[in-house]
């Protein structure tokens, strides 16, 4: 039997994480490039050029909050 892990995240939980989600979208920290997945609760850092990232490629939600407790970021030039 195939199991839906899915199914155990509560609509409250989704939504918050959704939430989550898309203010960080909205609200970009400097210099960086973000890719969110929805259905996964998760999101992708980057930097753009000539930044390094420093903390986790990869966060994600649960409950409304981030699992990972430091924001990633990018800061220097690599020039």
């Amino acid at each position: 039997m195939k199991m839906n892990f899915s199914s155990f995240i509560s609509e409250a939980d989704r939504t918050g994480c959704n939430t989550l989600l898309r203010d960080l979208q909205r609200n970009r920290p400097r210099n960086t490039k973000i890719a969110i997945n929805l259905r996964l609760s998760k999101a992708k850092y980057s930097c753009q050029e000539g930044f390094i990232l420093s903390g986790v490629k990869i966060r994600t939600c649960r409950a409304g909050r981030w699992k990972e407790k430091k924001d990633p970021k990018c800061s220097g030039a690599l020039y």
